[in-house]
């Protein structure tokens, strides 16, 4: 039987940060799997669904050209909807108006995720440039990709590395035991 000695993420960065840097590398390369797709396309499904629409289609990047097709819910003409219309919806959600302006505040007051708030902004301030409802809502593929390229950011990072392999043991070399 042959023993090897095994380190622990925080002696390796001691001990060798080459090869620490490797380890670090190989996370980051082992994420392309976006996390918080899920929670940010229910985010803009809830935004489209309250502007009249529901997503048809869609593809969203964290590299290449994202786009949401979408087509109005059966008997409404989403694009009669104008700025007014919708500062009004987004009031009885519980969003605040100052001086004309929208006061995202945080809470995300649709699906809990921080992409409700980013989403009706990007709705509000298309429709300030005077897009219509269908220009606006297609246009949120920007907040997706905006999303998963943060959020697969912060997925490659070393905090998220030592949050998910603090338990795990490597050889000298950087390999996991």
């Amino acid at each position: 039987m042959r023993n090897i000695t095994v380190y622990t993420l925080e002696d390796m960065r001691k001990l060798d940060p080459k090869v620490y840097a490797k380890i670090l590398k190989r996370w980051g390369e082992s994420q392309d799997d976006w996390w918080a797709g899920g929670d940010v396309m229910k985010s803009i499904s809830k935004v489209l669904e309250l502007c009249g629409f529901r997503t048809r289609r869609y593809e969203i990047s964290e590299c290449g050209p994202s786009w949401i097709r979408v087509e109005p819910l059966s008997g409404q003409d989403p694009d009669a909807y104008d700025l007014t219309w919708f500062v009004d919806m987004c009031k009885q959600l519980g969003y605040t108006e100052v001086n004309g302006e929208l006061k995202f505040t945080g809470l995300c007051l649709l699906t809990g995720y921080c992409a409700d708030d980013d989403c009706l902004e990007h709705v509000f301030k298309a429709l300030q440039k005077n897009l219509t409802m269908t220009e606006a809502c297609q246009g949120l593929a920007k907040v997706a990709q905006q999303h998963c390229e943060a959020d697969m950011e912060q997925q490659r990072s070393e905090e998220t590395m030592l949050a998910n392999w603090e338990n795990l043991e490597f050889t000298r070399n950087g390999i996991a035991v």
